[in-house]
Protein backbone atom coordinates (compact mmCIF):
# COMPACT_ATOMS: atom_id res chain seq x y z
CA UNK A 1 0.00 0.00 0.00
CA UNK A 2 3.16 2.16 0.90
CA UNK A 3 2.46 5.78 -0.29
CA UNK A 4 -1.83 5.63 -0.55
CA UNK A 5 -1.52 5.10 3.38
CA UNK A 6 0.85 7.05 5.38
CA UNK A 7 2.66 10.26 5.27
CA UNK A 8 2.54 11.23 1.86
CA UNK A 9 5.70 12.21 1.55
CA UNK A 10 6.94 12.93 -1.95
CA UNK A 11 8.51 15.67 -3.82
CA UNK A 12 6.27 15.76 -6.68
CA UNK A 13 4.90 19.22 -7.03
CA UNK A 14 2.85 18.36 -10.39
CA UNK A 15 -0.39 19.64 -10.58
CA UNK A 16 -1.42 16.02 -12.64
CA UNK A 17 -4.96 15.60 -11.07
CA UNK A 18 -6.29 13.41 -13.95
CA UNK A 19 -9.88 14.40 -15.53
CA UNK A 20 -11.60 13.80 -12.54
CA UNK A 21 -9.40 14.41 -9.88
CA UNK A 22 -9.59 17.82 -11.32
CA UNK A 23 -13.14 17.70 -11.19
CA UNK A 24 -13.23 17.32 -7.52
CA UNK A 25 -10.50 19.95 -6.87
CA UNK A 26 -12.68 21.80 -8.96
CA UNK A 27 -15.70 21.28 -6.54
CA UNK A 28 -13.18 22.04 -3.71
CA UNK A 29 -12.44 25.49 -4.97
CA UNK A 30 -16.31 26.79 -5.44
CA UNK A 31 -16.92 25.66 -1.88
CA UNK A 32 -13.61 27.77 -0.61
CA UNK A 33 -15.27 30.57 -3.23
CA UNK A 34 -18.74 30.28 -1.95
CA UNK A 35 -17.92 29.87 1.73
CA UNK A 36 -15.44 32.70 1.85
CA UNK A 37 -17.63 35.25 -0.22
CA UNK A 38 -19.88 35.31 2.66
CA UNK A 39 -17.07 35.24 5.23
CA UNK A 40 -15.78 38.48 3.75
CA UNK A 41 -19.18 40.42 2.66
CA UNK A 42 -19.75 40.63 6.52
CA UNK A 43 -17.50 43.73 5.40
CA UNK A 44 -21.10 45.04 3.70
CA UNK A 45 -23.31 42.80 4.79
CA UNK A 46 -23.03 43.45 8.77
CA UNK A 47 -22.89 47.95 7.89
CA UNK A 48 -26.12 47.17 5.84
CA UNK A 49 -28.31 45.08 8.29
CA UNK A 50 -26.65 47.57 11.32
CA UNK A 51 -28.38 50.35 9.82
CA UNK A 52 -31.72 48.50 8.17
CA UNK A 53 -32.28 46.63 11.93
CA UNK A 54 -30.49 49.28 14.30
CA UNK A 55 -28.31 46.96 15.52
CA UNK A 56 -24.40 47.20 16.82
CA UNK A 57 -22.35 46.27 14.49
CA UNK A 58 -20.50 44.43 17.13
CA UNK A 59 -23.56 42.06 17.90
CA UNK A 60 -23.93 41.40 14.14
CA UNK A 61 -20.54 39.98 13.84
CA UNK A 62 -20.90 37.96 17.17
CA UNK A 63 -23.76 35.66 15.56
CA UNK A 64 -20.61 34.64 12.78
CA UNK A 65 -18.68 33.91 15.67
CA UNK A 66 -21.72 32.33 17.76
CA UNK A 67 -21.97 30.35 13.68
CA UNK A 68 -18.11 29.07 14.21
CA UNK A 69 -18.76 27.77 17.38
CA UNK A 70 -22.23 25.90 16.23
CA UNK A 71 -19.84 24.78 13.41
CA UNK A 72 -18.12 22.92 16.38
CA UNK A 73 -21.41 20.97 16.95
CA UNK A 74 -21.52 20.23 13.39
CA UNK A 75 -17.90 19.02 12.79
CA UNK A 76 -18.88 16.22 15.60
CA UNK A 77 -22.28 15.29 13.91
CA UNK A 78 -21.09 15.22 10.40
CA UNK A 79 -17.86 13.37 11.25
CA UNK A 80 -20.49 11.28 12.84
CA UNK A 81 -22.43 10.84 9.89
CA UNK A 82 -19.60 10.60 7.16
CA UNK A 83 -18.76 7.16 9.27
CA UNK A 84 -22.50 6.08 8.26
CA UNK A 85 -23.25 7.29 5.14
CA UNK A 86 -20.02 8.31 3.56
CA UNK A 87 -18.50 11.89 3.06
CA UNK A 88 -20.45 12.89 -0.38
CA UNK A 89 -24.30 12.26 1.38
CA UNK A 90 -22.88 14.56 3.89
CA UNK A 91 -21.53 17.26 2.10
CA UNK A 92 -24.83 17.09 0.40
CA UNK A 93 -26.64 17.36 3.64
CA UNK A 94 -24.10 20.37 4.93
CA UNK A 95 -24.54 22.14 1.44
CA UNK A 96 -28.16 21.83 1.43
CA UNK A 97 -28.02 23.92 4.85
CA UNK A 98 -25.91 25.99 4.18
CA UNK A 99 -27.89 26.99 0.19
CA UNK A 100 -31.15 27.55 2.74
CA UNK A 101 -29.48 29.62 5.14
CA UNK A 102 -28.27 32.19 1.78
CA UNK A 103 -31.58 32.36 0.31
CA UNK A 104 -33.27 33.31 3.85
CA UNK A 105 -30.72 35.86 4.76
CA UNK A 106 -31.56 37.76 1.30
CA UNK A 107 -34.75 39.04 3.34
CA UNK A 108 -33.98 38.66 7.62
CA UNK A 109 -36.34 41.44 8.73
CA UNK A 110 -35.37 40.41 11.82
CA UNK A 111 -32.01 40.03 13.81
CA UNK A 112 -33.18 36.77 15.38
CA UNK A 113 -33.84 36.18 11.30
CA UNK A 114 -30.19 37.39 10.56
CA UNK A 115 -28.99 35.71 13.55
CA UNK A 116 -30.02 31.92 12.42
CA UNK A 117 -29.03 32.86 8.58
CA UNK A 118 -25.24 34.58 9.91
CA UNK A 119 -25.07 31.04 11.91
CA UNK A 120 -26.04 28.26 9.71
CA UNK A 121 -23.92 30.08 6.39
CA UNK A 122 -20.91 30.01 9.06
CA UNK A 123 -21.13 26.79 10.81
CA UNK A 124 -22.26 24.40 7.05
CA UNK A 125 -19.76 26.28 5.02
CA UNK A 126 -16.82 25.60 7.70
CA UNK A 127 -18.35 22.01 7.42
CA UNK A 128 -18.06 21.84 3.79
CA UNK A 129 -15.41 23.96 2.63
CA UNK A 130 -13.05 22.95 5.90
CA UNK A 131 -13.82 19.48 6.73
CA UNK A 132 -15.69 17.83 4.23
CA UNK A 133 -13.33 18.50 1.00
CA UNK A 134 -10.10 17.87 3.19
CA UNK A 135 -11.88 14.56 3.96
CA UNK A 136 -11.98 14.18 -0.32
CA UNK A 137 -8.73 15.41 0.12
CA UNK A 138 -7.36 12.35 1.98
CA UNK A 139 -8.98 10.00 -0.02
CA UNK A 140 -8.04 11.10 -3.54
CA UNK A 141 -4.62 12.73 -2.95
CA UNK A 142 -2.76 10.93 -0.20
CA UNK A 143 0.60 12.37 -1.09
CA UNK A 144 -0.51 15.68 -3.30
CA UNK A 145 -2.51 16.78 -0.41
CA UNK A 146 -0.22 20.13 -0.46
CA UNK A 147 -0.81 20.39 -4.39
CA UNK A 148 -4.64 19.76 -3.63
CA UNK A 149 -4.94 22.31 -1.09
CA UNK A 150 -3.33 24.79 -2.72
CA UNK A 151 -5.50 24.43 -5.75
CA UNK A 152 -8.52 24.38 -3.90
CA UNK A 153 -7.99 27.13 -1.22
CA UNK A 154 -7.46 29.66 -4.25
CA UNK A 155 -11.13 29.95 -3.72
CA UNK A 156 -10.04 31.33 -0.51
CA UNK A 157 -8.92 34.45 -2.20
CA UNK A 158 -11.77 34.89 -4.83
CA UNK A 159 -14.27 34.59 -2.18
CA UNK A 160 -12.89 37.81 -1.14
CA UNK A 161 -12.81 38.94 -4.82
CA UNK A 162 -16.58 37.86 -4.89
CA UNK A 163 -17.67 39.26 -1.22
CA UNK A 164 -16.19 42.48 -2.34
CA UNK A 165 -17.24 42.39 -6.40
CA UNK A 166 -20.29 41.01 -5.86
CA UNK A 167 -21.07 41.59 -2.40
CA UNK A 168 -19.85 45.15 -1.95
CA UNK A 169 -20.45 46.56 -5.05
CA UNK A 170 -23.84 45.53 -5.88
CA UNK A 171 -25.29 46.58 -2.81
CA UNK A 172 -23.70 49.80 -3.26
CA UNK A 173 -25.37 50.56 -5.99
CA UNK A 174 -28.69 47.84 -5.95
CA UNK A 175 -28.85 46.71 -2.73
CA UNK A 176 -27.61 44.41 0.09
CA UNK A 177 -30.78 41.93 -0.85
CA UNK A 178 -29.54 42.16 -5.09
CA UNK A 179 -25.78 41.00 -4.18
CA UNK A 180 -27.18 38.27 -1.79
CA UNK A 181 -29.38 37.14 -4.46
CA UNK A 182 -27.27 36.82 -6.55
CA UNK A 183 -25.30 35.28 -4.53
CA UNK A 184 -27.58 32.52 -3.46
CA UNK A 185 -28.08 31.83 -7.37
CA UNK A 186 -24.16 30.88 -6.99
CA UNK A 187 -24.90 28.24 -3.51
CA UNK A 188 -27.45 26.94 -5.36
CA UNK A 189 -25.61 25.95 -8.85
CA UNK A 190 -22.70 25.00 -6.64
CA UNK A 191 -25.36 22.59 -4.93
CA UNK A 192 -26.72 21.14 -7.96
CA UNK A 193 -22.78 20.45 -9.35
CA UNK A 194 -22.02 18.58 -6.33
CA UNK A 195 -24.83 15.86 -6.78
CA UNK A 196 -23.50 15.59 -10.23
CA UNK A 197 -20.01 15.31 -9.90
CA UNK A 198 -18.90 14.29 -6.21
CA UNK A 199 -17.57 10.69 -5.41
CA UNK A 200 -16.36 9.48 -1.72
CA UNK A 201 -13.06 7.90 -3.70
CA UNK A 202 -11.15 7.73 -6.83
CA UNK A 203 -11.77 4.40 -7.03
CA UNK A 204 -15.30 4.85 -7.16
CA UNK A 205 -15.17 7.10 -9.91
CA UNK A 206 -12.77 4.90 -12.16
CA UNK A 207 -10.04 6.89 -10.79
CA UNK A 208 -6.71 5.91 -9.13
CA UNK A 209 -5.32 7.74 -5.49
CA UNK A 210 -2.79 10.61 -6.56
CA UNK A 211 -4.08 9.67 -10.35
CA UNK A 212 -1.04 7.06 -10.05
CA UNK A 213 -1.24 5.23 -13.27
CA UNK A 214 1.61 3.54 -12.07
CA UNK A 215 -1.25 1.04 -10.78
CA UNK A 216 -4.02 -1.07 -12.24
CA UNK A 217 -7.92 -0.65 -11.03
CA UNK A 218 -7.57 -3.83 -9.53
CA UNK A 219 -5.17 -2.97 -7.19
CA UNK A 220 -6.19 0.48 -6.31
CA UNK A 221 -9.48 -1.23 -5.58
CA UNK A 222 -7.67 -4.09 -3.06
CA UNK A 223 -5.86 -0.82 -1.43
CA UNK A 224 -9.28 0.98 -0.84
CA UNK A 225 -11.04 -2.36 0.38
CA UNK A 226 -8.05 -3.05 2.34
CA UNK A 227 -7.90 0.45 4.07
CA UNK A 228 -11.80 0.32 4.50
CA UNK A 229 -11.35 -2.83 6.83
CA UNK A 230 -8.65 -1.01 8.49
CA UNK A 231 -10.60 2.09 9.35
CA UNK A 232 -13.85 -0.24 10.89
CA UNK A 233 -10.63 -1.07 13.90
CA UNK A 234 -8.25 1.89 13.68
CA UNK A 235 -6.47 2.56 17.24
CA UNK A 236 -6.66 6.06 16.57
CA UNK A 237 -10.16 6.89 18.59
CA UNK A 238 -11.26 9.95 19.46
CA UNK A 239 -9.97 9.34 23.14
CA UNK A 240 -6.45 8.54 21.71
CA UNK A 241 -6.41 11.52 19.56
CA UNK A 242 -7.42 14.05 22.48
CA UNK A 243 -4.07 12.46 24.14
CA UNK A 244 -1.65 13.18 21.97
CA UNK A 245 0.40 15.97 21.75
CA UNK A 246 0.33 16.76 17.96
CA UNK A 247 -2.72 16.62 18.07
CA UNK A 248 -3.24 19.71 20.34
CA UNK A 249 -0.06 21.47 19.01
CA UNK A 250 -1.77 21.61 15.40
CA UNK A 251 -5.07 22.65 16.72
CA UNK A 252 -4.18 25.80 18.66
CA UNK A 253 -1.12 26.69 15.98
CA UNK A 254 -3.71 26.73 13.28
CA UNK A 255 -6.40 27.98 14.97
CA UNK A 256 -4.37 30.82 15.97
CA UNK A 257 -2.99 31.67 12.81
CA UNK A 258 -7.05 31.56 11.27
CA UNK A 259 -8.55 34.00 14.30
CA UNK A 260 -6.32 36.45 13.01
CA UNK A 261 -6.57 35.99 9.32
CA UNK A 262 -10.17 35.49 9.09
CA UNK A 263 -11.00 38.23 11.77
CA UNK A 264 -8.81 40.65 9.57
CA UNK A 265 -10.31 39.36 6.50
CA UNK A 266 -13.84 40.20 7.23
CA UNK A 267 -12.96 43.81 8.48
CA UNK A 268 -10.99 45.34 5.68
CA UNK A 269 -13.62 47.86 5.08
CA UNK A 270 -13.80 48.59 9.32
CA UNK A 271 -9.77 48.96 9.83
CA UNK A 272 -9.62 51.00 6.34
CA UNK A 273 -12.57 53.72 8.10
CA UNK A 274 -10.33 53.43 11.17
CA UNK A 275 -7.25 54.84 9.48
CA UNK A 276 -10.00 57.82 7.85
CA UNK A 277 -9.37 56.07 4.33
CA UNK A 278 -12.70 55.36 2.63
CA UNK A 279 -14.56 52.53 1.70
CA UNK A 280 -13.49 52.38 -1.85
CA UNK A 281 -9.58 52.08 -0.65
CA UNK A 282 -10.83 48.99 1.33
CA UNK A 283 -12.14 47.90 -2.27
CA UNK A 284 -9.01 48.51 -3.61
CA UNK A 285 -7.15 46.99 -1.20
CA UNK A 286 -9.24 43.64 -1.40
CA UNK A 287 -9.21 43.73 -4.80
CA UNK A 288 -5.38 44.24 -5.75
CA UNK A 289 -4.21 41.65 -3.45
CA UNK A 290 -6.74 38.63 -4.84
CA UNK A 291 -3.94 38.40 -7.73
CA UNK A 292 -1.07 37.70 -4.89
CA UNK A 293 -3.15 35.95 -2.87
CA UNK A 294 -3.62 33.69 -5.55
CA UNK A 295 -0.25 33.05 -6.22
CA UNK A 296 0.59 32.92 -3.03
CA UNK A 297 -1.59 29.95 -2.40
CA UNK A 298 -0.11 27.77 -5.21
CA UNK A 299 3.54 29.03 -3.76
CA UNK A 300 2.27 27.46 -0.35
CA UNK A 301 1.44 23.96 -2.41
CA UNK A 302 4.75 24.08 -3.63
CA UNK A 303 6.52 24.69 -0.92
CA UNK A 304 4.53 22.07 1.14
CA UNK A 305 5.26 19.48 -1.45
CA UNK A 306 9.11 20.48 -1.67
CA UNK A 307 10.12 21.55 1.84
CA UNK A 308 7.51 19.54 3.85
CA UNK A 309 4.42 20.98 5.46
CA UNK A 310 5.80 22.19 8.64
CA UNK A 311 8.34 24.65 6.56
CA UNK A 312 5.38 25.86 4.62
CA UNK A 313 3.29 26.61 7.79
CA UNK A 314 6.15 28.69 9.52
CA UNK A 315 6.13 30.80 6.14
CA UNK A 316 2.75 31.53 6.16
CA UNK A 317 2.80 32.06 9.98
CA UNK A 318 5.81 34.65 9.51
CA UNK A 319 3.36 36.46 7.07
CA UNK A 320 0.53 37.26 9.43
CA UNK A 321 3.18 37.91 12.46
CA UNK A 322 4.44 40.45 9.67
CA UNK A 323 1.38 41.44 7.63
CA UNK A 324 -0.47 42.61 11.45
CA UNK A 325 2.57 44.31 12.17
CA UNK A 326 2.59 46.14 9.05
CA UNK A 327 -0.82 47.50 9.47
CA UNK A 328 -1.28 48.27 12.98
CA UNK A 329 2.28 50.57 13.17
CA UNK A 330 2.06 51.74 9.79
CA UNK A 331 -1.38 51.43 8.46
CA UNK A 332 -2.85 55.02 9.67
CA UNK A 333 0.53 56.88 7.88
CA UNK A 334 0.12 55.74 4.64
CA UNK A 335 -2.33 53.46 2.69
CA UNK A 336 0.79 51.30 1.02
CA UNK A 337 1.73 50.22 4.58
CA UNK A 338 -2.34 48.55 4.97
CA UNK A 339 -2.26 47.25 1.20
CA UNK A 340 0.88 45.15 2.17
CA UNK A 341 0.20 44.34 5.60
CA UNK A 342 -3.54 43.11 4.93
CA UNK A 343 -2.08 41.16 1.62
CA UNK A 344 0.28 39.54 3.73
CA UNK A 345 -2.12 38.58 6.18
CA UNK A 346 -4.81 36.96 3.24
CA UNK A 347 -1.46 35.06 2.08
CA UNK A 348 -1.10 33.49 5.50
CA UNK A 349 -5.07 33.11 5.77
CA UNK A 350 -4.65 30.54 2.59
CA UNK A 351 -1.77 29.11 3.60
CA UNK A 352 -3.39 28.14 7.18
CA UNK A 353 -6.78 26.38 5.34
CA UNK A 354 -4.05 24.37 3.07
CA UNK A 355 -1.47 23.30 5.68
CA UNK A 356 -4.02 22.78 8.61
CA UNK A 357 -5.43 19.27 6.61
CA UNK A 358 -1.59 18.60 5.42
CA UNK A 359 0.24 18.30 7.76
CA UNK A 360 -2.96 15.94 9.77
CA UNK A 361 -2.06 14.04 6.33
CA UNK A 362 1.68 14.05 6.96
CA UNK A 363 1.33 12.74 10.59
CA UNK A 364 -1.40 10.60 10.47
CA UNK A 365 -1.80 9.24 6.39
CA UNK A 366 -4.90 8.35 4.59
CA UNK A 367 -6.62 5.80 6.53
CA UNK A 368 -5.97 7.28 10.15
CA UNK A 369 -6.87 10.46 9.05
CA UNK A 370 -10.45 11.36 9.89
CA UNK A 371 -10.60 11.13 13.60
CA UNK A 372 -7.14 13.14 13.95
CA UNK A 373 -8.84 15.82 11.51
CA UNK A 374 -12.22 15.90 13.20
CA UNK A 375 -10.22 16.70 16.52
CA UNK A 376 -7.83 18.87 15.21
CA UNK A 377 -10.41 21.16 12.74
CA UNK A 378 -12.86 21.19 15.37
CA UNK A 379 -10.44 22.79 18.16
CA UNK A 380 -8.64 25.23 16.03
CA UNK A 381 -12.38 26.08 14.44
CA UNK A 382 -13.52 26.74 18.26
CA UNK A 383 -10.65 29.10 18.19
CA UNK A 384 -10.62 31.09 15.22
CA UNK A 385 -14.66 31.75 15.25
CA UNK A 386 -13.37 33.98 17.44
CA UNK A 387 -11.22 36.07 15.49
CA UNK A 388 -14.41 38.34 14.06
CA UNK A 389 -15.47 39.95 17.25
CA UNK A 390 -11.82 39.52 19.19
CA UNK A 391 -10.68 41.86 16.59
CA UNK A 392 -13.71 44.43 16.96
CA UNK A 393 -13.89 44.06 20.77
CA UNK A 394 -10.28 44.82 20.81
CA UNK A 395 -10.36 47.72 18.28
CA UNK A 396 -13.31 49.00 20.62
CA UNK A 397 -10.98 48.90 23.67
CA UNK A 398 -8.04 50.48 22.28
CA UNK A 399 -9.41 53.24 20.25
CA UNK A 400 -8.48 51.89 16.75
CA UNK A 401 -7.93 48.42 14.67
CA UNK A 402 -4.12 50.22 14.83
CA UNK A 403 -3.24 48.53 18.46
CA UNK A 404 -5.55 45.72 17.78
CA UNK A 405 -3.51 44.48 15.00
CA UNK A 406 -0.45 44.66 16.80
CA UNK A 407 -2.28 42.29 19.48
CA UNK A 408 -2.79 39.83 16.67
CA UNK A 409 0.63 40.10 15.70
CA UNK A 410 1.60 38.63 19.19
CA UNK A 411 -0.91 35.87 18.93
CA UNK A 412 0.53 34.72 15.55
CA UNK A 413 3.91 34.54 17.28
CA UNK A 414 1.88 32.48 19.79
CA UNK A 415 1.16 30.01 16.88
CA UNK A 416 4.81 30.24 15.30
CA UNK A 417 6.51 28.93 18.66
CA UNK A 418 3.58 25.98 19.06
CA UNK A 419 4.71 25.32 15.23
CA UNK A 420 8.23 25.20 16.45
CA UNK A 421 7.76 22.55 18.80
CA UNK A 422 5.39 20.49 16.54
CA UNK A 423 7.63 17.09 15.18
CA UNK A 424 6.39 16.75 11.77
CA UNK A 425 6.81 12.85 12.29
CA UNK A 426 4.78 10.28 10.77
CA UNK A 427 2.85 8.47 13.57
CA UNK A 428 -0.13 7.11 11.75
CA UNK A 429 -0.24 3.02 11.64
CA UNK A 430 2.46 1.31 9.64
CA UNK A 431 1.51 -0.85 7.12
CA UNK A 432 2.78 -3.97 8.97
CA UNK A 433 0.87 -2.57 11.58
CA UNK A 434 -2.41 -2.21 9.99
CA UNK A 435 -2.11 -5.91 8.00
CA UNK A 436 -1.90 -7.19 12.06
CA UNK A 437 -4.92 -5.45 13.03
CA UNK A 438 -7.34 -6.50 10.21
CA UNK A 439 -5.78 -10.04 10.49
CA UNK A 440 -7.01 -9.79 14.37
CA UNK A 441 -10.48 -8.75 13.43
CA UNK A 442 -10.70 -11.61 11.38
Amino acid sequence: MGEQTAGGKTKDAKFNFGPKGWALVIMGFLAYLVYMSFDNGLNYIVPAYSASLQANPTTLFLFSSIGGWVGVVGLIVFGALRQKIGIKTTTLIAMGLFTAATIGWIFAPTVGIYAICAILVKSMGCVVAQYCFSEFGANWFPTKKGNYMGVITIGVVFGGFMGNMVIGVISMSKGIQTALAIMAIISVIVFILFCIILKDNPEDAGAFPDNDKNMTPEMAKAILAKGKAYEKASPWTIGKCLKTPAVWLCALSFGLLLLVAQGTMAQVTLISNSFGYSEQIALMVNLVGAPIAIAATLLAGVLDQKAGTKKASIVCILFSVVGCLVVGLLGGKAPVAMFIGVWLVFASCSGGNNMIMSMTATLWGRFDFSKPYLCILTIATIIDSFGYVILSALADAFGGYGPALIVCAGISIVSLILMLVLKDKYIGSTEEEMDAIIKSIG
